[in-house]
């Protein structure tokens, strides 16, 4: 099924109106989106093919209902341990990008019986003082359309108005008022959910360890947000995890290299 005939439906869990995409048959794999909120992309439609994907929107981002209780990343860890459970789902995929992978890796660390196997894609929720994430709440759109973006080494960054990535960096964040108010949401979620701490845990790094499901950790060479020396430090904390470095990609190497990522999650499912 493409990304355009998978439409999201309403579900409730724990008196939250909240959208979900699903597609597909076979063990269930969960997405847990970013701090961009969430989107059907074709990656997903692929990862279809193989599994049933889950992509859940979190409370409080786009279109989801928000809720005064959910103020950490801890009230999400419950609210999702509640929303499996609400489900049925065993024997899952959970697979996290950048917020979403720190919150995969927080419900990693509880083991919980329904887990089989963790993806972690430039997850956040690791304070590593000397390979620091940047700072997206002193960015505007445009700067964090162009930190997202990936780079190649050695490519000036003169400015986004100076360049033709630029030019098209602003042209692909032109809102209409939907989204510029999904938008708002997300910002506010995120804020709510990780200003401080900066979207990371202190006591994280520790509880890795804990983790006992087989886990992949992969990583945009490129990252400009969250330095790939947090890829490395889940890797070495998290007993019997693989690291696959992602070419050509940044940030978000679902969307900068698509074909990397689904071989990195199929081949050792």
């Amino acid at each position: 099924m493409s990304e355009q005939m998978t439409e999201p439906q309403w579900t409730t869990v724990d008196g939250l109106a909240t959208r979900l995409w699903r597609d597909g048959q076979g063990k269930p794999l969960i997405w847990l989106h970013g701090a961009g909120g969430a989107e059907w992309l074709p990656l997903h439609a692929r990862l279809a093919a193989r599994y049933q994907v889950w992509l859940p929107e979190h409370p409080g981002f786009g279109q989801s209902a928000e809720a005064d209780w959910i103020e950490g990343i801890d009230d999400l860890v419950f609210y999702y341990l509640d929303w499996v459970r609400e489900f049925d789902l065993r024997e899952v995929t959970l697979v996290g990008h950048s917020l979403g992978g720190w919150l995969a890796a927080e419900l990693a660390v509880v083991t919980p019986s329904w887990l089989r196997r963790l993806v972690l894609i430039d997850a956040a929720g690791l304070v590593i003082p000397e390979a620091p994430i940047a700072d997206i709440f002193v960015l505007n759109a445009e700067e964090r359309a162009e930190l997202v973006r990936y780079r190649p080494v050695g490519q000036g960054s003169t400015g986004l108005s100076e360049t033709a990535q630029g030019r098209d960096a602003m042209a692909a964040i032109a809102l209409d008022e939907a989204t510029a108010h999904s938008r708002s949401r997300n910002d506010h979620m995120v804020a709510r959910l990780a200003w401080n701490p900066y979207l990371a845990n202190p006591k994280l790094m520790r509880r890795l360890g804990r983790i006992g499901v087989p886990t992949t950790v992969i990583w945009g060479v490129g990252d400009r947000l969250i330095p790939p020396r947090h890829g490395e430090a889940y890797a070495r904390q998290i007993p019997g995890a693989r690291l696959h470095w992602v070419e050509e990609a940044g940030h978000a190497p679902h969307r900068d290299n698509a074909d990397a990522v689904f071989a990195a999650i199929v081949e050792e499912a």
